[in-house]
């Protein structure tokens, strides 16, 4: 299979695995909110961005595991797969006794950091535990994880998690509905996520024969290698948990487990746009690596300015879209509730702010595979502390002085700092462009493609009037995407366009040759 097919197959794979996850928040969510109450479900969006931080213990090993498998892989040297392997799973296995001490200091400490009522009190030890119990058996399966990343069958593993998701969301929906709460969803999402695991290492084992039985050992080279790049891989490993998943806990801290609903559900609708350019984006990683092995700066910068083109359009419809129609979405997706519209009236304004520190981050996300196939993984690193440090400073000053909404400005601020400042100039060095010159090949076409689609887009809002029905959202949605695709062209250049109608005349002359023969 060619290059350009796997990358294709490997990008419409986790878009399905993305659209599953979307699907099933949309028809869960409302469901889960009015079960459990805004509170409970606030303070379970708080554990879920904790849940994240388990992943630190690791010190970026798992990062550093991947890296080298997918290596190894690549060089088809079976045997130095089974012997890293076999290193890793004791590594990670002790690990994970270290996510169950932390778990315990959190289940004990958590109260008293972050209000909420006495019946949460009550239930909040168990819910934390059971959540580190999860994190702590899903360590050591990580290498078999890798080896799907390193045959590139992202195909298999995003299948796998729609399929698990599913069952965790038809297990949710009957445990809430026999009178079950916290603890029961948080049974039900470590089982999912246990046998999510287990799948991928008989997929792993499977697709790989070589890796059966590989056994556990404590070969000094393997640890070596697994930990010499481990420093950068944690460092990038902490910062994007800080970039991510801070502001609810500083919205939590500031305020308390109820704020936490309009930000988690307003930072979900974003994350979901993120996940999308971050599957699309991780695939440049080996292209780019070939074009500068080549020397073909040309080509990479081609690539670059193509991909951060495509990622900022992206961001745009999103904030464009989302800001003419989050409001009737979430009316009718949240019902008409005395807690559903207090949170109507307040996830719009987060939402925005936070759309457009995604559009700001857009400028880092091609760039950053760049960094990465020049070997630039310390500078990664370094860029991605810094924009940490400024997002938790900037959110608690702003927080303190404008609510919940000021944690949102804190994000755009840091998002705007680093993708200009830094991310920006250190693509024009790496591509041998000037700054000014790289930023206007970059931003001037999505900037037409955002001013004509807010014109139909706003236009439709005061044609359409009032959205009362999910009839009328669909039509509207269904507007707003062929709104998209009309103006999607902008974003190419004229031999990318051009090569585009080529192609769309071949496959169009291939299905008459089919259907004739």
């Amino acid at each position: 299979m060619s290059v350009a097919k796997i990358v294709l197959r490997n990008v419409a794979a986790s878009w399905v695995g993305l659209a599953s996850q979307i699907i099933v928040t949309l028809l869960l969510t409302p469901f889960v909110i009015q079960r459990l109450g805004t509170e409970a479900y606030g303070l379970w969006l708080l554990l879920q961005s904790m849940v994240g931080y388990y992943g630190l213990v690791d010190m970026g090993l798992r990062a550093g595991l991947t890296q080298s498998i997918t290596r190894r892989i690549a060089a088809e040297d079976i045997d130095s797969v089974r012997r890293h392997i076999a290193a890793a799973v004791p590594l990670l296995s002790a690990l994970g006794a270290v996510i169950l001490t932390g778990g315990t200091i959190l289940a004990i400490s958590l109260p008293h950091f972050v209000e909420m009522s006495d019946q949460l009190v009550d239930v909040i030890w168990t819910v934390v535990m059971v959540q580190a119990v999860g994190a702590a058996i899903k360590m050591p399966i990580t290498p078999y994880g890798a080896v799907l990343v390193g045959l590139q069958r992202y195909d298999i593993a995003n299948a796998i998690s729609v399929v698990t998701r599913i069952i965790f969301a038809l297990a949710t929906w009957w445990a809430l509905s026999i009178g079950g709460g916290l603890v029961a969803i948080s049974v039900v999402l470590m089982l999912t996520n246990c046998l999510d695991s287990l799948i991928r290492v008989w997929s792993a084992t499977k697709l790989l024969p070589g890796i059966r039985n590989c056994g556990l050992t404590l070969d000094r080279s393997e640890l070596k290698e697994i930990g010499s790049v481990g420093i950068w891989n944690f460092l990038i490993g902490v910062s994007r948990q800080f970039i991510y998943f801070s502001d609810a806990i500083t919205v939590a801290i500031l305020f308390s487990a109820k704020a936490v609903a309009p930000y988690g559900i307003a930072a979900s609708i974003v994350q979901y746009g993120t996940s999308l350019v971050v599957t699309s984006t991780k695939v440049l990683f080996p292209t780019m690596t070939r074009l500068s092995k080549q020397g073909d700066i040309g080509a990479l910068t081609g690539l670059y300015i193509t991909a951060t083109r495509m990622v900022l359009g992206l961001s745009l419809s999103m904030l464009i879209v989302g800001s003419a129609w989050i409001r009737p979405f979430l009316s009718l997706w949240l019902g008409d509730s005395e807690q559903s519209i207090q949170l109507v009236a307040d996830v719009p304004a987060i939402f925005v702010m936070l759309s457009l520190a995604f559009m700001c981050v857009g400028i880092q996300r091609a760039g950053t595979q760049l960094l990465l196939a020049e070997n630039k993984l310390k500078l990664v690193a370094c860029f991605l502390f810094a924009e940490a440090l400024i997002n938790l400073v900037g959110s608690v000053i702003a927080g303190k002085l404008l609510g919940p909404i000021g944690i949102a400005i804190g994000t755009l601020i840091a998002a705007f700092i680093m993708g200009i400042g830094f991310h920006l100039p250190a693509h024009a060095r790496l591509l041998k462009q000037s700054v000014p010159k790289l930023l206007i090949e970059i931003v001037w076409r999505p900037i037409v493609f955002g001013i004509l689609l807010s014109i139909v887009l706003f236009t439709l809002v005061g044609t359409l009037g009032q959205i009362a029905s999910f009839a009328w959202l669909c039509t509207a949605g269904i507007l707003s995407v062929s709104s998209i695709a009309l103006f999607c062209p902008i974003l190419l250049s004229t031999n990318q366009l051009s090569d585009v109608r080529q192609r769309l005349r071949d496959f169009s002359r291939r299905r008459r040759s089919m259907i004739q023969s």
